[in-house]
């Protein structure tokens, strides 16, 4: 099983991220891992995936709208445009620093921006 995890799932992630090491690229390096754990068998996913949760700090909106800005797909660039638009006319609510709390991953999503 071991072997298996490495073959698919982590050396084809490390690669990816020394080949692309921008944070740009952080979100879809997130998606690829949640990507290539899906094949394992349920009871190895419910010991990764809360691994994943906890280090899913490129998940976050500020990185998210980052890698959408850059996106090789116009529509996805444009989507990520008007997000930040919006989020510029909105009125923070609190007088405080915001806390950088990590957000919950979609397991189940076919795109990182999903």
């Amino acid at each position: 099983m071991l072997v298996n995890y490495i073959v698919k799932t982590y050396a084809p992630v490390w690669f990816v991220i020394k080949r692309y090491q921008s944070v740009k690229y952080g979100p879809k390096h997130i998606f690829k891992v949640v990507q290539t754990t899906r094949y394992l068998p349920d009871d190895i996913k419910k010991i990764i995936d809360p691994v994943i949760q906890r280090s899913a700090f490129f998940c976050h909106p500020e990185n998210m709208l980052l890698a959408m800005i850059v996106d090789e797909r116009e529509h996805i660039r444009e989507l990520g445009y008007r997000r930040v638009l919006r989020a510029k006319t909105e009125i923070p609510k609190g007088k405080s620093v915001r806390n950088f709390v990590t957000p919950l991953i979609n397991f189940d999503a076919t795109d990182y921006t999903e």
